[in-house]
């Protein structure tokens, strides 16, 4: 089952497989776009998973505001017990995790197991 928003410039697609979910990111992650961007994260944590991956390979800027939603949402996982994945993280995603010493403390993959490679748009 796959769940799409795409307003604006910054589109999300949810991709469920079983009890696995990936979120694909495409384009700026910024203050104004956060609370979208929480929003995806937190329909894509509705449900109980034993994985959710997060694919930010697309991804062509984040700011601190991008990366607080990726904190709560790791704190949020991490009491469930449910692995979670950043996947292949471009280039402006690990500059801000690497600003902020935080590469250490995510699980980043260049693949993950759940979901399908989204559909072009």
């Amino acid at each position: 089952m796959a769940d799409c928003d795409h307003a604006f410039g910054t589109r999300y697609e949810r991709v469920d497989a079983g009890e696995t979910a990936t979120l694909y990111v495409h384009g700026e992650v910024d203050l104004a776009e956060g609370p979208r961007f929480a929003e995806a994260v937190r329909r894509t944590l509705d449900r109980p998973r034993t994985e959710v991956g997060v694919d930010l390979a697309d991804v062509t800027f984040m700011d601190s505001s991008g990366l607080q939603v990726l904190l709560n949402a790791r704190r949020t996982v991490t009491a469930r017990n449910t692995e979670f994945v950043l996947v292949a993280p471009s280039i402006p995603v690990l500059r801000i995790l690497d600003l902020c010493c935080l590469t250490d403390l995510f699980d980043i993959r260049e693949r993950f197991a759940g979901g399908r490679a989204p559909q072009p748009t």
